[in-house]
């Protein structure tokens, strides 16, 4: 079942805009769009089901607030699985599995999300904060990915069972990205923090 926003951009699988959307049972596969799902300016919908692989982002959330990411296989997309940016705050993402991506989850600037139940392995990194805070995550499979978990500027985020940063690759650091050296004409072109990060690990 396919529910359309009112307006449909160009690149992406499918998008919307408004509340109250829903896609479901959908399988989004190959390098067509640049991003399966996208949402912007959307609160309420409930995104499930869906198995999303070989794009560029998989599924993104931009300015959306107190939605439902559940059950979604979203495997080898090659910035991030799942992308939530700009004040999308207040989403649940549960029993989702992501792997083989850039990126498993990254959360840019977004604040009082919830993760439980998820299976997050084999990424460049697992779980990817810049400047991101008051995060829950709760009983996540975070494993065999490059790095974990990796926050930036991100501060009073909840992880539990809390990791042993000894063994998990766990990173925190106050640098921002875009203030190590080398990385100043990534962010001019692409204005996002996370490719700092992900083309650095590749190197």
């Amino acid at each position: 079942m396919l529910s359309r926003g009112s307006k449909s951009l160009s690149h992406r699988g499918f998008s919307f805009v408004g509340d109250y959307k829903g896609a479901s049972n959908n399988w989004f596969d190959k390098n067509v769009n640049v991003c399966g799902i996208f949402l912007k300016y959307v609160d309420h919908c409930n995104i499930s089901d869906n198995i999303i692989s070989n794009k560029y982002r998989g599924i993104q959330l931009m300015y959306s607030t107190k939605n439902i990411l559940s059950n979604n296989i979203v495997n080898s997309n090659t910035h991030f699985g799942i992308g939530l940016y700009y004040s999308s705050n207040y989403n649940t993402l549960t029993n989702n599995t992501i792997s083989n991506n850039g990126a498993g989850i990254l959360v840019q600037s977004s604040n009082y999300n919830t993760f439980t139940n998820n299976v997050i392995n084999s990424n460049n990194c697992g779980i990817l904060l810049c400047e991101s805070n008051n995060n829950n995550f709760l009983n996540n499979n975070v494993s065999n990915n490059n790095d974990n978990i990796v926050l930036y500027d991100s501060s009073n985020n909840d992880i539990y069972p809390k990791p042993n940063i000894n063994r998990e690759n766990v990173i925190n650091r106050k640098t921002h990205p875009r203030k190590i050296p080398g990385f100043e004409a990534i962010f001019a072109i692409t204005g996002l923090l996370a490719v700092a990060y992900l083309l650095r690990r590749r190197g």
